[in-house]
């Protein structure tokens, strides 16, 4: 009875020894774990990558195998407490396997909208450039970067988390760029301009020169020369613009034509014809005038300099021409 006793009782020490050991190279394994994941874990990705759907697709397959690694943990876990309580063994705590299940929900996340977005700019990036929904591109941007300020604060140590504020931060300053390039003032002169500027001679109006190939020009490195291209543009517009409504007033607008009556002669009784006022067109000659001296003033002058003289010239033979018919016309009214 002595001897089955002691042969128990080695038993049992042996199965605690065993209970012991699993427990030791559990932890080992949880810390491996965790070393593993912080070193080779998709934290990260390559900016100069053009093969980002098949990126994406590896991390998450990456992370989807850390997570299977989790899972086969915890049943070890689970399998050690019947030894633990056996042996009235304390229950370790493991949180080598908390941070990973942890780090693995938080990348998903983080990964999950790098995908959508990455979705979002290959359904975009060969929209010809005329054709971009700025405002709307620029909304989504704010959105996801807004999703992303809002994910728990260690998150924000991933370099994923910092790649993507930076590239959502670049394109959200990009897009009013690109919005006043789009402005309908923009003429030939000012894209020549700015082809010299960034060195690239692109076609804004061929279908190749889409999303994708202006962001490709790094517009920030130029927005000062941008904003003053597109600036004087739209100033320039509106010379423009009021120069065609000068020519649309003179050649179609009742107001620039004369008001001429008939008349009886008391002389002989013959019809005759005069001007009967001269009101609208007076007004027209001093407001054109006006404008064009504003224009002739401008520092954009010589960018319509031969259609600006030209009208002064047309206005200023009108005005001498009226002058000398009214001239006439007070003294033949004088002789009737």
């Amino acid at each position: 009875m002595e001897e089955c006793q002691k042969t128990i009782k080695r038993c049992q020490a042996l199965l605690r020894k065993d209970v012991e050991d699993q427990m030791e190279d559990f932890k080992k394994d949880c810390i491996d774990l965790k070393n593993n994941f912080k070193t080779n874990a998709p934290t990260s990705y390559d900016k100069e990558n053009k093969q980002k759907s098949e990126e994406n697709v590896r991390s998450f397959d990456k992370l989807a195998d850390y997570k299977n690694q989790t899972i086969f943990l915890r049943g070890r876990e689970e399998d050690l407490k019947f030894g633990l309580e056996i042996f009235d063994l304390e229950q370790g705590s493991y949180p080598e396997i908390t941070l990973v299940e942890t780090e693995i929900e938080y990348l998903n996340d983080m990964w999950a909208i790098k995908r959508d977005w990455d979705n979002k700019w290959d359904s975009l990036k060969e929209v010809q450039f005329y054709q971009l929904p700025v405002q709307d591109i620029m909304m989504d941007a704010y959105e996801v970067r807004k999703a992303m300020k809002e994910m728990p604060k260690d998150v924000k140590d991933f370099a994923l988390y910092e790649m993507m504020t930076s590239e959502l931060s670049k394109f959200i300053e990009m897009c009013p760029l690109i919005e006043s390039l789009q402005h309908e003032a923009m003429r030939p002169r000012h894209w020549k301009d700015l082809r010299l500027e960034v060195k690239d001679d692109f076609d804004e109006r061929a279908d190749e020169f889409n999303l994708e190939r202006i962001y490709a020009l790094n517009l920030l490195q130029y927005q000062e020369k941008v904003w003053d291209l597109t600036d004087n543009a739209k100033k320039q517009l509106t010379i423009e613009k009021g120069l065609i409504n000068i020519d649309k007033m003179w050649t179609r607008d009742p107001k620039s034509s004369l008001r001429v009556e008939s008349g009886v002669s008391r002389a002989d009784q013959s019809t005759y014809y005069y001007i009967d006022n001269t009101g609208d067109i007076m007004q027209l000659i001093e407001d054109h005038g006006g404008d064009l001296g504003t224009y002739k003033s401008s520092p954009y002058y010589r960018e319509f300099q031969d259609e600006i003289d030209l009208w002064e010239s047309n206005i200023a033979r009108v005005t001498e021409t009226l002058e000398a018919l009214m001239t006439v016309q007070k003294l033949w009214q004088y002789l009737e």
